[in-house]
């Protein structure tokens, strides 16, 4: 049988609410109860020494004392004046509350099998009595029990009104804290079973789901942990399509290019000439990039992309990979600049890896830099990071696409994407590698003035 949350809550706070109760109510009572014999030995035990030594005033001795400290009423106690008669005045209900020792120590009426008589107290005993005194002279000790054996009819009275208090108290909590119980878990497990319902919802591919956050608490972050991953889940099934689309659309090209070269020259309309061939053959290494690409990016994705670590110097690579793209830059009246000192830095990388970091980088900034421009390298030490930059004075990007550069397929910036034999995929490569090696990429840009990609890497 399922039991839900809110039921455990409020069987809970009830648990605590008796435990706590009951603890509380016995530990009162007892210490009540020892309060309220005190209270009563100390009442009664004035008017005994009185009425003890008044009796002995009259008569001059203990000779039936007894008589007058048992089956008494204390109801008549301090009746007995000093002419009061033997056996008048009576202390105490079919109980025996004091006792009476001589001047010597000697008990003459025992008190509650505590001192029998004829017993002889000890120095200790009779200072823990009340002395009694007459004209300046010790008759005697007045002894009490410790704890009251039988109440009275009023006594019992007090005694039962206080626990009948405490049971109304012990009540009157378990049904607050049952009350407050079901109050707070209802505050607990409704946000819970919201969730609970988003995440079904969510398991089942509807739309993005979002759950309203009221409490700034655990529950808060967890409402705020669950929307932000709804949003990411949204975002990256809308990537995916994305993805889908633009796969299909950069493999339709080449494959409707070499499809209708090919039914032409099979149909006879077209010559099978070394140009034509050339021109298939370009094709298919487009389509073959574009599946390298993406079988490099699924290996990212996955954990697999193999990396060979070995201590590389940044500025090495920065300095091989300009001196490849030297010849491109005076070809097309680019400035390409190096600003990279030897032996600052060391890194643990794949060299062929992040020579292809940097390569697609350096392709990237070619392509939108225009002739008298410039393309520029940076090697710089920040925060136990390499930071290596590559800047172009092209037409930069766009504000609101620069945190989707390194995005596979965007297209937010046409302009960024003109070269039709590009498979879209070079910067997001980019991303996969550095994040394999334990670095980051990001971009920064002003529209018209170029833009700057940067990728930083722990040092070694």
């Amino acid at each position: 049988m399922k039991t839900s949350l809110n039921l455990k809550l409020v069987a809970a706070f009830i648990l605590v609410a008796v435990i706590t109760g009951l603890v509380l109510a016995i530990g009162f009572r007892s210490v009540n109860q020892n309060r309220f014999d005190q209270f009563v030995l100390d009442q009664q035990s004035q008017s005994a020494a009185e009425l003890l030594t008044s009796y002995y005033q009259t008569y001059g001795s203990w000779d039936g004392v007894e008589a007058i400290l048992v089956d008494q009423h204390p109801m008549n106690m301090g009746n007995m004046g000093m002419g009061a008669q033997r056996g008048e005045g009576r202390i105490g209900e079919a109980r025996r509350l004091f006792g009476l020792a001589d001047p010597t120590g000697r008990v003459l009426v025992g008190v509650e099998n505590l001192w029998t008589k004829g017993y002889i107290l000890s120095p200790s005993e009779i200072s823990e009595g009340v002395p009694l005194i007459l004209n300046d002279q010790a008759i005697g000790t007045l002894l009490a029990v410790q704890r009251i054996p039988v109440y009275n009819a009023a006594e019992q009275l007090f005694i039962n009104r206080t626990n009948r208090a405490l049971l109304i108290g012990l009540i009157s909590a378990v049904v607050l804290a049952g009350l407050l119980g079901a109050w707070i878990a209802r505050g607990l497990t409704h946000p819970l079973r919201d969730l609970t319902t988003a995440t079904k919802n969510l398991a089942q591919g509807l739309p993005q789901q979002a759950v309203k956050i009221n409490s700034r608490d655990e529950l808060g972050e967890l409402g705020e942990a669950f929307n932000k991953m709804s949003q990411d889940i949204e975002a990256s099934n809308q990537l995916r399509k994305q993805m889908t689309a633009d796969v299909a659309h950069d493999l339709r090209t080449p494959l409707t290019v070499i499809g209708g070269y090919v039914e032409a020259i099979r149909d006879g309309a077209l010559e099978a000439s070394p140009e034509r061939m050339a021109l298939i053959a370009d094709e298919v290494e487009h389509l073959n990039r574009m599946v390298a690409d993406l079988r490099l990016l699924s290996q990212a994705d996955a954990g697999e992309l193999k990396l060979e670590l070995q201590s590389l110097d940044p500025a090495g690579l920065l300095t091989k990979v300009g001196s490849m793209f030297a010849l491109e830059a005076q070809q097309k009246g680019v400035t390409l600049t190096v600003d990279a000192l030897p032996g600052i830095a060391t890194v643990q990388g794949d060299e062929s890896r992040l020579m292809q970091v940097l390569e697609n980088l350096l392709a990237n900034a070619f392509r939108h830099t225009p002739a008298g421009g410039t393309v520029k390298m940076e090697l710089t030490l920040l925060n136990h990071q390499v930071e290596m930059k590559v800047s172009d004075t092209g037409e930069g990007i766009h504000p609101e696409e620069l945190p989707y550069v390194f995005e596979r397929f965007h297209r937010g910036d046409k302009s960024r994407h003109t070269d039709e034999n590009q498979s879209g995929l070079g910067l997001a490569i980019v991303k996969a590698i550095v994040t394999s090696h334990g670095g980051s990429v990001s971009a920064a840009s002003e529209p018209g003035k170029g833009a700057s990609l940067i990728i930083r890497l722990p040092l070694a």
